[in-house]
């Protein structure tokens, strides 16, 4: 199911299969940007989108969208245009951006699962179930408690609408 959306709103499915298979080995083929159609005729991506951006090969990869948490979702290259090596199980780190504040952020990877696997900030059943009957399914039913470290994601808001 989703996970999220890409910046040019195409949804973000997870590639995990039922079994723990790499889903997007199957047929059909997905195209050179990562995304392909589901049984239904949708077009969704699997992988980095990579098509949708431009990278510098010595910079932090661009965002490619958000998950169903708000927490954004950037391309596979960290800091100098080095894959992060300190990714938690969901596929996501702490930098500092250019202000000194801690920034929670996911990253494709350009290995399987290519997509975060997990969630870290809240997000409400409702929403989720939206999306993702599945997610909403692990999720605990009492609101989420807000985390100690939060970070405002204004500067990320400002960025898109100069970009749009």
């Amino acid at each position: 199911g989703a996970v999220g959306v890409a910046l040019n709103g195409v949804p973000l499915f997870n590639p995990v299969g039922r079994m723990g298979e790499d889903t997007t080995l199957s047929p059909p083929a997905l195209d050179s940007c990562g995304g392909g159609t589901d049984h239904l005729g949708l077009y969704r991506y699997l992988k980095d989108p990579s098509c949708t951006y431009s990278q510098d090969p010595s910079a932090h990869s661009p965002i490619v969208g958000f998950l169903i948490d708000g927490v954004p979702l950037f391309g596979p290259k960290g800091v100098l245009g080095v894959p992060p090596t300190d990714l938690d199980e969901c596929g996501g780190h702490r930098e500092t951006d250019y202000r000194g504040h801690p920034f929670y952020h996911y990253h494709v990877r350009e290995a399987f699962p290519y997509l975060p696997q997990c969630l870290r900030a809240c997000v409400s059943a409702n929403t989720a179930a939206s999306l993702n009957p599945d997610v909403a399914l692990l999720l605990p039913p009492e609101p989420c408690a807000p985390a100690r470290d939060q970070y405002s994601y204004s500067d990320v808001d400002a960025l898109l609408t100069a970009t749009a």
